[in-house]
């Protein structure tokens, strides 16, 4: 049989029912390996070796045997383009795979069109010297081994490069591949499938987590590690592209952490006790007093820090700056000698005070404190023991006991033996405190093997979604992706985190990440940044109102931050949509930027921050500002919001643009006309009119029914005379130009 679909002609024999009958054992340093997986590299065929590291591979396969191919006609690779020549229209894909059999990118999938195609695919970005091509044309298939060459091309071998061909091997029967978590997986071909194959694994193989990822070893010298942090703690800017990681291994650490722009800290054991820092994990005011106001973008996980006696770990910052799962020795403090404008952490111990300092809001759940003092104007405790007690409306504390309904969010973990996974923790309901004092948390931990680790400018749109396609879960490494197709999330359960503030920008008018309406997605720290080009959201959960009940499994969302200028003009309807059942957003920044670049009522365009379609969606600790319409729309039944910080946009030029059907203005947070079932706590509502008086009628809009309650609600006027907001609620409540406060 003769197909000539390719620029490169080959001959073909078929052979069906072709028996399967391998064995042999898997070893690793002379040691049986039990639970290693053993598969054929193009046949659906596995099995897993037994306690002795026996295997037996059995079956039934349909093969395609090679019998000559024509050379001189390889793919050709031309302009960071392969090229390929199809007689006649056939559906195809191609595929690269690393030397371990995990897949690297997809290079075409679809039907290849009579005569010429050609596939912008830049090779010299994949970053492996050694790539296996698995091409399926029809109801064929060939695998290639393709060895990287001079010229940033790829050949049989080095010396057989010319005009920019990518030559071939004949094809290969199939793969055998042996693989196991925390192992250097082995892959060899085979001309046969039967006989006796030993299989050896190599030793641990430490995932790549990226060139911006620094993993850090108690081993190690101090200084040297304390002289890289600083390092990038000076480099780091408000607006720069600079995304970075440390993670740090168990033992203990003689350091002071400082965390700055896109900076994420985070310890690698299963409990924060697993990683001692002696010295601090902190972010420090800097000069003047308005400086803390603007420390965004930056976070720590997961450490037990003990600061110097008498000393407390100062964490001043203000929005997208997360600080979970820490366990303080001494005292916490979230100012640092200058104005903070809010911020969240949960599942935190602090031994000490923790001392709020200058915020002006801040969102604390799940944790345990001995004490706490300072804040000014609006702090929810959820869930938290040792809280002090609810002093509203004369005082600033909005005291809530259980959280309803949480899971903590995943993160990156190394066993004893040097093994990566990913843990993702239980579910919990109705809870009070952190969910680790008691040991290892309840959850399950998932192989690294398991997760398709993207590293900016190598990963794009198609290579992620075809992992994801295949069932990986995802790690986005520090770095700004940029996307001309958004990254689809379709299997439940999928697991999806951003180290480092890892960034999304998406365009050509699309999503940048959407996730079907399934049960179980985890997705957290992720930096949404939207382009010029007006993108209809950022993130979508669920592409359509559904029916469907998520309750015992709710797909989960963490720090999740968006952005609208800033660092260009960027433009969109809404930053986030909610259309599925009871999912739970744990923390989230939408912020329509008022200062930086692309900034302006007419540069800088975002409707609404979050729009919410789903029934029984929760939100904690919401922050969401400076939007044109709506701030928050809430479509759903029985939503729940805890905490919310909400500034009005700065900007708006005159009253004429901001107002509709004949109202001043737009609430700030508006309940759908057709809601029935609703509650809010904690909820400040701010107006700072910096370039006009303007006057909004309702701070909130709901439908005027029993099962809609807000408990607690502050509003501010920082403009002094320049502007009001008349009416609290539904036109009641009287107007405010400094200060409101009061709710039920």
């Amino acid at each position: 049989m003769r197909n000539s679909l390719l620029t490169v002609a080959f001959f073909v024999s078929v052979v069906f029912g072709q028996t399967v009958n391998i064995t042999g054992t898997v070893t690793s340093g002379g040691q049986p390996i039990q639970g290693a997986v053993v598969k054929l590299f193009v046949q659906a065929l596995a099995c897993t070796s037994k306690a002795d590291g026996s295997y037996s591979l059995g079956g039934q396969v349909a093969t395609i045997g090679s019998r000559s191919l024509e050379r001189a006609n390889g793919f050709t690779y031309k302009n960071k383009s392969f090229v390929f020549t199809a007689a006649e229209p056939i559906p195809a894909s191609v595929k690269l795979y690393d030397p371990a059999g995990r897949l690297v990118a997809g290079v075409f999938a679809g039907t290849l069109q009579r005569g010429e195609t050609k596939v912008l695919f830049p090779l010299d970005r994949i970053g492996h010297s050694v790539l296996i091509v698995h091409v399926v044309m029809g109801a064929e298939n060939a695998t290639y081994r393709l060895v990287a060459a001079s010229g940033k091309s790829f050949a049989l071998s080095a010396p057989a490069f010319t005009n920019g061909k990518l030559s071939k091997a004949l094809a290969i029967s199939d793969w055998l591949q042996g693989s196991k978590a925390g192992y250097a997986a082995s892959i060899q071909p085979i001309s046969s499938y039967t006989g006796v194959i030993n299989i050896t694994l190599g030793a641990l193989s430490p995932p790549n987590f990226g060139p911006n990822t620094y993993i850090y070893d108690p081993t190690m010298s101090m200084s040297t590690i304390q002289s890289q942090i600083d390092a990038f703690n000076t480099s780091a800017t408000q607006f720069g592209n600079q995304r970075t990681a440390y993670l740090f291994k168990p033992g203990k650490y003689s350091l002071n952490v400082t965390v700055n722009y896109y900076i994420q800290a985070c310890g690698l054991g299963i409990v924060p006790d697993s990683v001692t820092i002696n010295g601090s994990v902190q972010s420090r005011g800097g000069s003047g007093s308005w400086a803390s106001l603007s420390y965004f973008w930056r976070g720590a996980e997961n450490m037990y820090v003990i600061p110097p006696a008498g000393q407390s770990n100062i964490w001043a910052v203000s929005q997208a700056s997360p600080f979970r799962r820490m366990h303080i020795k001494g005292g916490l403090t979230l100012s640092d000698g200058g104005a903070t404008s809010g911020g969240y952490s949960s599942d935190c111990k602090i031994e000490g005070k923790l001392d709020f300092g200058s915020q002006q809001q801040w969102y604390v759940r799940n944790s345990v404190i001995s004490s706490s003092s300072g804040g000014m104007w609006n702090l929810l405790l959820h869930g938290v023991v040792g809280a002090p007690a609810d002093d509203w409306p004369n005082g600033i504390h909005t005291v809530v006991d259980l959280v309803p309904l949480v899971r903590e969010k995943p993160f990156i973990t190394i066993d004893g033996s040097g093994k990566y996974s990913v843990f993702v923790p239980a579910l919990r309901t109705n809870c009070k405190g952190v969910a680790w004092d008691s040991g290892a948390p309840a959850g399950v931990s998932i192989p690294i093997d398991q997760f398709h680790i993207a590293i900016a400018g190598t990963d794009n749109a198609a290579s992620i979604n075809a992992a994801l396609a295949q069932g990986k879960n995802l790690i986005l490494t520090p770095g700004i992706y940029y996307l001309d197709n958004s990254i689809n999330v379709v299997r439940p359960n999928t697991v999806v985190l951003g180290l480092g503030l890892a960034t999304l920008v998406p365009a050509n008018n699309v999503v940048a990440l959407k996730v079907a309406d399934v049960d179980g997605v985890q997705i957290g720290g992720i930096l949404f940044d939207a382009d010029s080009s007006s993108v209809p959201m950022l993130l979508q959960v669920g592409e359509t109102t559904s029916a469907v009940n998520h309750s015992a499994n709710p797909t989960c969302l963490f720090d999740v931050f968006t952005r609208e200028g800033g660092v260009g003009p960027g433009k969109d309807t809404c930053s986030v949509m909610i259309n599925s059942n009871n999912v739970v957003l744990d923390h989230c920044w939408l912020w329509r930027a008022d200062h930086g670049t692309g900034v302006g009522w007419t540069t800088n365009l975002s409707k609404s921050g979050l729009i919410v379609n789903g029934n029984n969606v929760i939100v904690y600790g919401h922050h969401n500002e400076h939007h044109q319409q709506y701030q928050t729309v809430w479509n759903g039944n029985f939503g729940r919001n805890y905490f919310l910080q909400c500034e009005m946009p700065y900007d708006v030029p005159n009253q004429t643009a901001f107002q509709h059907d004949g109202i001043n203005g737009w609430a700030s947070y508006k309940v759908g006309n057709s809601v029935t079932d609703h509650e809010a706590w904690a909820t400040g509502i701010y107006a700072y009119y910096r370039d006009a008086p303007v006057t909004v009628a309702n701070a909130i809009e709901t439908p005027k029914v029993p099962g809609i309650k807000f408990h607690h609600i502050k509003l501010i006027s920082l403009s002094g005379n320049q502007g009001t907001i008349t009416h609290v609620i539904n036109d009641t409540g009287s107007s405010i130009i400094n200060q409101y406060v009061g709710g039920q």
